[in-house]
């Protein structure tokens, strides 16, 4: 009875992982930007694992010898109709698609707000010219020569 306890919680901490690490992948790749490519992205992997998962319901592999190479027996345990295959298609994807969702929209978000920031703090850093530039100083500078600001006064070299 402990076992059994102890095992289902490990299950559930597996599948708060797998949650999780979706969620990170989506929040990462929808931070650098992208809102739909991270979207659609993200529901082609899930799609892609949830079928996987839909198709192989009801068989397992066994008497692996060399699973390097691929010589398990798949032994088909019972036929899943298709109810049952929908059903597992559809808990996948809710397992890893939703979290990819939540992900994506908090770093669009986050994305957004750096991009606003970087602009603000860009305005903030650029010098605003409020006075003319003599004539005197441009010309120094076209021909290369060092002066001192205090006086505008050319440098000995």
């Amino acid at each position: 009875m402990i076992k059994n306890e102890i095992f289902r919680a490990l299950g559930y901490l597996f599948i708060a992982y797998i949650a999780y690490f979706s969620w990170k992948t989506a929040y990462d790749a929808a931070v650098k930007g992208g809102l739909k490519k991270t979207l659609l992205k993200g529901f082609l992997i899930c799609a892609g694992i949830a079928l996987f998962s839909a198709f192989n319901l009801g068989s397992h592999s066994e008497s692996c010898d060399d699973p390097i190479y691929g010589s398990c027996e798949r032994v088909q345990d019972y036929e899943p109709t298709n109810e049952q295959r929908f059903a597992s298609f559809i808990y996948f994807m809710t397992l890893l698609y939703l979290p990819a969702i939540v992900g994506t929209i908090k770093g669009n978000n986050e994305f957004k707000f750096k991009k606003n920031n970087d602009l603000k703090n860009d305005s903030q850093k650029a010098p605003k010219i409020t006075h003319k530039v003599p004539n005197k100083i441009i010309e120094m500078a076209r021909a290369g020569v060092k002066y001192k600001k205090e006086n505008n006064l050319p440098l000995a070299d």
